[in-house]
């Protein structure tokens, strides 16, 4: 006996079609009765979605890609992935269930990081496909949520003048304050600014050394500290307390660092007060970059500067490191940014 469906759910001409598929199994020598109960049983085997991507991010992930991505990944899990699903099989994820997290990040008023978390999800469920967990992504065919804009956006003469000024009436922590601030010293990544260690520093030479695995492009730099970026850096020691980060996260009692995304809602809830039209923490990276070009320095000095990986074969014979190079621009942009701060 094989109960076929449900009536009026199931149709006559589906119960008809469904009798020729049990007959044609049968025929093969299967038993069509167990291939439902074999399908229950396989569902409940299965893992959920919390599992799966616990496994994926700590043996998949991690080993791959630099601490910063990884505590990315792992927060867009952890904040909108396992509220959302992280209870449910794998297989029972719609397309719906994940055009209603995007949604949700949308509403937040997030549509940039909406694509992020989008990304990072769809990159979670092609590794399940590739690992035959599921058949099928649920986020195919869905389109990614916002439009974004060219990234063009640097700061000119009037508006770092603008910032200067109003950035300790600004409504943010002084940690936030400091991070900034050095980002636009030194022009590295938000994310590498906020994962700075006291380790990773050279006080008695003025150098910042980072480690491969906390640069994006996991190739090891070295970042000269001019004398106010070693001055802010000892403000920042007065306010981390024990903690070997630089930009302790009170969220996290100072066992972790600031989050990258923490620094962006500093920027983004103080445009009014700093007086400048709306822009992020990476747009700082782009004003000091084209700022030490626009002082006459060559490409090849700003790309090391920035740590941008060079490609051409020229490079990967030429291993000079252009350090009294790039200590030269960053002072110069220093000198820079003391005579805008004079200039108000």
């Amino acid at each position: 006996m094989l109960t076929l469906g449900k009536y009026p759910q199931m149709t006559v001409a589906q119960a008809h079609a469904a009798y020729g598929d049990a007959v044609h199994k049968l025929e093969e020598g299967y038993d069509p009765s167990t291939v439902p109960l074999n399908q229950r049983r396989d569902t409940r085997k299965s893992k959920v979605i919390k599992d799966l991507s616990e496994e994926y991010l700590e043996e998949y992930l991690k080993p791959k890609r630099s601490e910063r991505t990884y505590e990315e990944y792992n927060r867009i899990h952890e904040h909108d992935l396992y509220p959302a699903i992280g209870k449910m099989k794998a297989k029972a994820v719609k397309r719906k269930d994940i055009k209603a997290i995007i949604k949700k990040v949308v509403e937040r008023g997030s549509p940039v990081q909406a694509n992020r978390t989008f990304a990072v999800v769809r990159r979670f469920f092609n590794h399940l496909v590739e690992e035959e967990e599921i058949e099928f992504s649920p986020c195919n065919n869905i389109r990614t949520p916002s439009k974004e804009q060219r990234r063009d956006r640097v700061l000119w003469d009037d508006e770092l003048i603008s910032f200067f000024k109003n950035i300790e009436k600004a409504k943010m922590s002084e940690v936030s304050r400091n991070a900034l601030k050095l980002l636009l010293y030194t022009g590295q990544r938000p994310g590498e600014i906020v994962s700075l260690e006291w380790n990773d520093l050279d006080f008695s030479n003025k150098w910042w050394n980072m480690p491969p695995e906390k640069s994006k492009n996991k190739q090891g730099h070295e970042i000269p500290l001019t004398n106010i970026a070693v001055e802010l850096l000892h403000n920042a020691r007065t306010l981390s307390g024990d903690s070997k980060w630089v930009f302790p996260s009170p969220r996290f009692n100072g066992e972790n660092h600031m989050l990258e995304t923490a620094l962006a809602r500093s920027v983004s809830r103080n445009l009014d007060v700093l007086g400048v039209e709306r822009f992020t923490p990476h747009d700082l990276r782009r004003t000091v970059a084209s700022h030490i070009a626009s002082l006459g320095f060559p490409d090849h000095v700003l790309k090391r500067i920035l740590n941008h990986k060079e490609k051409s074969v020229t490079a990967i014979y030429n291993r000079y490191d252009y350090a009294p190079e790039k200590r030269d621009a960053l002072d110069a942009w220093e000198n820079k940014l003391v005579k805008l701060k004079k200039s108000d």
